[in-house]
């Protein structure tokens, strides 16, 4: 099933929901907001059914203000429903004394397997077309920092 599918059939307009997906440079992004509608949104001129993403209007928690966000169709995506406080510094980076090292490289499907292994009620559908890392293969802090 396509985002925009996923979006029509599980949350309706006026739902508090948080959405994680990735930034443009590879890391996380977590944005909590009042959804308001979707629509289907073409990845390049006359594409496939099978690549479009989709383009959501939404008002951002605590404003008033309404915006719109697209993610393409190979975007991983987790939507949780209400606000969830997601750490995402704490996934993204590992802290060494005062220096912040990345604990995966670019674009890496782990971050959202972490994700779903840290914060895993509420969530009412995820989209990771890139996940072929089992949860076993996440490294623990010691293995990291060798």
């Amino acid at each position: 099933m396509k985002k925009y599918e996923m979006f029509q059939e599980n949350v309706k307009e006026g739902d508090k929901i948080t959405v994680v997906t990735q930034g443009s440079l590879g890391g996380v992004t977590v944005s909590e907001m009042v959804y308001i509608s979707s629509s289907p949104s073409d990845h390049y001129y006359n594409c496939p059914q099978d690549m479009r993403g989709v383009t959501l209007t939404f008002k951002p928690k605590g404003r008033r203000t309404h915006c719109k966000m697209t993610v393409d169709y190979i975007t991983p995506l987790i939507v949780y429903r209400g606000y969830v406080d997601i750490d995402a510094d704490s996934i993204v980076f590992l802290t060494c004394g005062n220096a912040k090292i990345s604990r995966y490289g670019m674009h890496d499907p782990r971050y959202f397997t972490e994700i779903l292994e840290k914060y895993p009620k509420g969530i009412i559908f995820c989209d990771i077309p890139t996940s072929d890392v089992s949860l076993s293969d996440i490294p623990t802090a010691k293995e990291a920092t060798k």
